[in-house]
């Protein structure tokens, strides 16, 4: 599952339950709404579904605020992931830092007492998405899942493009108009040190972020446009800026 806060702390979820390309530049350069609100103490809690079966957990995503992170060499804002139904039920740290007009999301980071540390696992996904996120807006992304001593790992690339959502987004949260949906390509590869490995399995994914609320929905899916998704996430309760929630 490629949460990402949700979208792809899902790939390490995905590793866990079992190619380095040319990068585009954003081809828009300003958004009129922010569709990634990183206020300080705001909260998004989420249910997660597999399928067949939909087998559920809860996933929920506080913001702590700007912190330096060694992993980055830079400050960055931490959002505390918490997991509960699939082995979680504890904060697990992830950076968002702004580098070149994008967010990474760096994942490699956990909580020493309430010091950040790096774990070695050097996981983090590049681009994660533009600071200017808006309809038009096309790019290309890399992760790192993770990086063993000897090199070998796992990494995703993925092809990204956002468009505006005319139609209405429900989900147990409430009714949200004017989003954005961004569909994405995910290629998913194993590595050594020198070259990629095995076959490259291939995932579709759309996510819908709302205006002032962030991510409310995402769908995975083995082939682009399936009906039946593989996975899914919904927004059942949100809080943004300091415990100022609201229904629309």
């Amino acid at each position: 599952m490629r949460i990402g806060f949700g979208r792809s702390a899902g790939v390490l979820a995905l590793t866990m339950a079992g190619c380095m390309s040319r990068l585009s530049q954003p081809t828009q350069a300003s958004a009129p709404a922010d569709f990634f609100p990183l206020a300080d103490a705001s909260r998004w809690e989420y249910v997660v579904r597999h399928f067949p079966g939909g087998k559920a957990f809860k996933f929920v995503a506080v913001v702590r605020g700007e912190r330096f992170v060694a992993a980055a060499g830079r400050r960055c804002r931490v959002v505390d992931e918490t997991y509960t139904g699939f082995g979680g039920g504890f904060a697990h740290p992830v950076a968002y830092c702004r580098r070149g007009g994008f967010l990474d999301r760096v994942m490699s980071i956990e909580y020493q007492g309430t010091r950040l540390r790096d774990n070695g696992l050097k996981s983090v996904e590049r681009r994660f998405l533009p600071v200017a996120l808006a309809p038009g807006t096309s790019w290309e992304g890399l992760t790192n899942a993770y990086q063993l001593p000897d090199g070998s790992g796992y990494v995703v690339r993925q092809v990204h493009r956002a468009m505006l959502e005319r139609e209405v987004v429900e989900v147990p949260a409430g009714r949200f108009r004017d989003c954005l949906r961004v569909e994405t390509k995910a290629l998913h590869n194993a590595r050594t040190r020198e070259r990629v490995i095995g076959p490259t399995v291939i995932f579709y994914y759309v996510d819908w972020y709302a205006p002032g609320v962030g991510l409310v929905k995402t769908l995975q899916t083995a082939r682009r446009g399936e009906a039946q998704p593989i996975s899914q996430i919904e927004l059942i309760s949100y809080s943004i800026a300091a415990g100022a929630g609201s229904r629309p």
